[in-house]
């Protein structure tokens, strides 16, 4: 929309992508049998490929779903996300994959947003969530890792019914730390850096913009964290890809319908 393209178009672009050479590239169909030719080349790389095949398209329009609701209502999509993750991706994968697809979705919000970010406040919250994330990687780095999935499942419960803490604006410092650093432990905190933004008042396009930004942040320094971490993305690059595209999609539509809604029921 930004440079000038219809809905129509963007979506034909999007649907007519071929993906990368030997990415999960299809070749045919014999009979009942697709043919694929892919990269993978050891047992990691084989069986990353193998649990892609086996989302069926799943990943894509959860992806694009998940987009969908973070763009209309600025959270609510990564934690959904999470969840679907930690059905199928071994522990350590789960929170670096997530967040390069939640990179991309918010980074496509802060795109579109851009002209929309509320800028001062952004300082503090960088800075507090670098420390956080370096506190994350180390304490990542003493749990067990049978142990990830079980804290996972109780942070996503207790976000779902538990009780969110009040902040007001003198505590975003520390708040942005314990944020992060959970996010590097645990995966999805957007409820927390929402809720941080959220004492500031800011109009809905505000709002979204800047929580969107934040969340941007907080998954480059993630990333950061587990690619020193020794983590390794290339056996996941198919199914990042094909969520990225479908996330992107679902920014697109999220934010025109994200325009319509009043913004006292926002």
């Amino acid at each position: 929309f930004e440079m000038g393209l219809s809905a129509k178009t963007i979506i034909a672009g999007i649907s007519s992508y071929g993906g990368v050479r030997r990415r999960f590239e299809i070749k045919g169909i014999a009979g009942d049998v697709m043919v694929v030719d892919d990269y993978a080349h050891h047992p990691t790389e084989v069986s990353a490929t193998l649990q892609a095949a086996g989302t069926d398209g799943t990943a894509e329009l959860l992806s694009f779903s998940t987009s969908l609701i973070s763009a209309i209502f600025g959270i609510g999509g990564g934690i959904i996300l999470l969840s679907f993750f930690a059905s199928f991706l071994p522990p350590l994968a789960i929170i670096p994959v997530h967040a390069v697809v939640q990179l991309a979705s918010n980074g496509g919000r802060v795109f579109l947003l851009r002209n929309e970010i509320h800028w001062p406040i952004l300082s503090t919250f960088i800075f507090g969530c670098t420390i956080g994330a370096f506190f994350g990687g180390m304490i990542i780095l003493q749990i067990p890792h049978e142990l990830i999935k079980f804290f996972m499942g109780l942070f996503i419960l207790w976000s779902i019914y538990g009780y969110l803490p009040k902040f007001n604006k003198k505590q975003i410092f520390f708040g942005s730390i314990i944020s992060c650093a959970l996010s590097v432990i645990v995966g999805a905190t957007g409820a927390f850096i929402a809720a941080i933004v959220n004492t500031f008042k800011l109009p809905k396009l505000n709002h979204i913009a800047t929580v969107a930004f934040v969340m941007m942040t907080k998954h480059i320094l993630k990333i950061c964290v587990f690619i020193f971490l020794g983590f390794s993305f290339t056996p996941y690059i198919n199914i990042i890809i094909l969520m990225i595209i479908g996330g992107f999609l679902g920014t697109i539509i999220g934010k025109k319908i994200m325009y319509q809604i009043n913004e006292t029921f926002f």
